[in-house]
């Protein structure tokens, strides 16, 4: 319960430094050789995270930056201020698929309206629409791997503007793992 409430207190966070990032004009800083262009394509960029081994195309004109901090990692997307998406990655040690049951039982207070089930690369998803003081927002949260055994899980949380929500949709369905 402890991870979900600080995960909550760092989603508010998140929100706003999306929110900051977003609606300013500068550059993102380049984290040093995370963005690989596919060479077959040069028109599109293919995000690919060294660590975590997932990828997904990115839509030609996105920049990122990447944040880790003491409990994961945030990633930011952006084209411009109002076309981008954050994924933020944090250890969890429980058993997926994660549930919308399992997300309101230790953040009450989050807002999910409009929950569907979703699918990234074969794995379950919950996705969602939420509110809060600054930012409607749609977001798609998983585990992966789904069992914590034998070497742990990660939560992923991602998170846009809720107008840019058919644009995300599109970008995750290029979403692999393993790569």
């Amino acid at each position: 319960m402890v991870k979900f409430i600080s995960i909550g207190i760092f989603m508010v966070v998140i929100a706003f430094t999306g929110a900051f990032f977003w609606s300013r004009s500068a550059d993102f800083p380049k984290s040093g050789g995370l963005l690989a262009l596919v060479t077959d394509k040069p028109e599109e960029n293919r995000f690919i995270h060294p660590n975590r081994g997932f990828s997904f195309d990115l839509p030609k004109g996105f920049e990122y930056g990447s944040f880790p901090d003491e409990n994961g990692e945030l990633l930011v997307f952006e084209k411009n201020s109002r076309e981008g998406f954050q994924i933020y990655i944090t250890p969890f040690d429980e058993e997926g698929p994660l549930t919308p049951e399992r997300i309101q039982q230790d953040l009450p207070s989050l807002s999910m309206t409009d929950v569907k089930k979703g699918e990234l690369d074969s794995i379950s998803a919950v996705v969602f629409q939420s509110s809060n003081e600054s930012l409607d927002t749609f977001e798609v949260w998983f585990l992966y791997p789904e069992s914590p055994i034998p070497h742990g899980n990660y939560l992923y949380q991602i998170l846009t503007y809720r107008e840019y929500n058919d644009d995300l949709s599109q970008i995750l369905q290029t979403w692999k793992f393993g790569q």
